[in-house]
């Protein structure tokens, strides 16, 4: 209940904090203009006295029912930053709003609201930085809405995504004894478990933060700004404890100081900083076993496709393009990827697990044969061909595509699907 509070879901629970200054934010954050002389109200709590004056009503409640009328609840969630950067705890209130003003003791103080909310103040309290947990609520909200994304997709795309029965991972005909490869060896069960690993990580809003500024050059060429991009990550990553400085955010500039927006500079209400969308690919990958050079990778090529021409560029990088579709962990992303480096990443026995007539039609076909043939990469490819190639290529498409909007998929272990868009 505690993370369905803060992500704004109907429950039982009042936001408290132990920090006057997060109870005067909060306080004064109206949203609008304060009318002259207009005041805000912090209400303040003497836990020892809230606890004795409620002793008697929750003990006669918990003689009937089994639990209190109200309760103060510490609760630490781990990697809820939201929770940490607002000092946060609850009371469960399950009594009328009056009744329990009557029995709390609760002392008003009132201040004048400020002529304007400082604005700076939301990073503080809201932080723009996301753990492994905020990221996978955001995966999991999308289940909310799935009939809307689908329409949406439709109207966008005239198909969706379709995962269908995941019994039914591939053409078994195209198999030696009409059966499906087993799971690639490289996928073992040692392989995946440092991408199951959760971190415990608490955010600290008196942590000192700095913003990576990364430069690009646009009127260069796509391989020499890749290049540089690159290398500026790499700096970043060099220094100490660089993955786990949680406040760090990122800013894209052009060679004149400007900042970079998505869709090549256009700035409109469907248009983000590139910086924003670095954070959110730095935040996904971060914690998980990828290279410090991977994670460059993706940034790079992310920035740069951004850019330069998209697909002209994916050419001249990756060769001929084939467009990919993938879902995982409730995320259903659409991105491209360079038919060389899919054949390269497959198992080197596919060929022989291949019936005559199907390996006749991977080789005038090549890759889209493959991928029709069977779209559980586990069984498809070699597993650190594949991690470079996700890094490398398919994190920073999915991000251009956005086919879910801002939520991206990070952990190759979650991924079910992988077939031809």
């Amino acid at each position: 209940m505690a993370v369905a509070q803060h992500y704004g879901m109907p429950t039982p629970l009042l936001d408290f904090t132990t920090e006057p200054d997060v109870a005067a934010f909060f306080a004064s954050d109206t949203g609008s203009r304060p009318r002259p002389k207009q005041t805000a109200c912090i209400l303040c709590l003497n836990r020892a006295t809230f606890e004795q004056s409620w002793e008697d009503l929750n003990a006669r409640y918990r003689a009937d029912s089994g639990h209190d009328l109200v309760r103060i609840v510490d609760i630490d969630v781990q990697n809820l930053w939201r929770l940490h950067a607002q000092s946060g705890l609850f009371i469960d209130m399950r009594v009328d709003a009056n009744l329990f003003e009557m029995f709390s003791h609760m002392l008003h103080i009132y201040f004048p609201l400020p002529s304007q909310h400082d604005a700076k103040l939301n990073d503080k309290y809201y932080p723009k930085n996301k753990s492994h947990v905020e990221l996978l609520l955001d995966q999991h909200f999308l289940i909310e809405t799935y009939d809307g994304r689908e329409a949406q997709l439709e109207a966008i795309f005239d198909s969706v995504i379709k995962v269908g029965d995941l019994g039914s991972l591939g053409n078994e005909g195209a198999f030696n004894e009409a059966q499906l490869p087993e799971v690639h060896p490289s996928w073992s069960e040692a392989t995946l478990a440092p991408w199951k690993i959760e971190p415990n990580e608490v955010y600290d809003v008196t942590t000192s933060t700095e913003i990576h500024v990364l430069t690009i050059d646009t009127i260069s060429d796509p391989n020499s700004a890749a290049a540089s991009i690159h290398a500026q990550v790499m700096t970043v990553l060099d220094k100490s404890n660089a993955r786990n400085r949680l406040g760090d955010s990122w800013e894209v500039r052009d060679q004149a100081g400007t900042l970079v927006y998505e869709n090549e500079g256009d700035i409109d209400d469907s248009t983000r900083p590139l910086g924003e969308v670095v954070q959110l690919l730095f935040d996904g990958m971060r914690f998980k076993p990828y290279e410090d050079a991977e994670i460059a990778s993706a940034i790079a090529n992310y920035v740069t496709l951004n850019c330069f021409p998209s697909w002209q560029t994916m050419t001249e990088w990756w060769g001929s393009i084939t467009g990919v579709e993938l879902d995982g962990g409730s995320v259903r992303a659409r991105g491209f990827c360079g038919g060389p480096t899919l054949i390269d990443a497959l198992r080197l026995d596919f060929v022989e697990l291949l019936t005559p007539d199907a390996l006749a039609e991977f080789e005038a076909e090549g890759i889209s044969a493959a991928l029709s043939f069977l779209i559980d990469p586990r069984r498809l490819f070699e597993f650190h061909k594949f991690r470079r190639m996700f890094a490398e290529q398919v994190i920073p498409t999915t991000a251009l595509v956005r086919v879910e909007g801002y939520v991206l998929h990070y952990n190759i272990a979650d991924v079910r699907v992988f077939g031809l868009s």
